[in-house]
């Protein structure tokens, strides 16, 4: 992940997110192999902001794919598209499709 390019967050093991005090910061991103190899038996996380790539977590597929089209965005079309980058959880009505912003780009709002 880090030759990706990708900044990481450690997630115990059993945990649905990281714990470790300043885990947002940027000081605490995981960008170096010596730093991942740490993480033997960890869950990780992508520390989006200092990687820059950002997220679409779909928690509730119908819901989002309304509020989405309200916004002028096909869900179907993100999730099926050649290029689309998944994380799959194996969860049903879920999805996170992952995206590398361009640089410059103005930090993007949680929603």
């Amino acid at each position: 992940y880090v030759r990706a390019g990708l900044a990481l967050v450690p997630i115990p093991r059993g945990k649905k997110g990281p714990n470790l005090t300043g885990w947002q910061t940027e000081r605490e991103a995981i960008r170096t192999e010596t730093e991942a190899a740490k993480l033997n038996g960890s869950n990780i996380g992508i520390a989006h902001r200092w990687c820059g790539t950002c997220c679409i977590d779909v928690d509730e597929y119908t819901a989002a794919e309304g509020w989405l089209h309200s916004q002028g965005i096909n869900l179907a079309a993100l999730l099926m598209a050649d290029d689309s980058v998944q994380i799959q959880s194996g969860k049903p009505n879920r999805a996170k499709l992952l995206y590398r912003l361009p640089a410059g780009i103005e930090w993007l709002p949680t929603k």
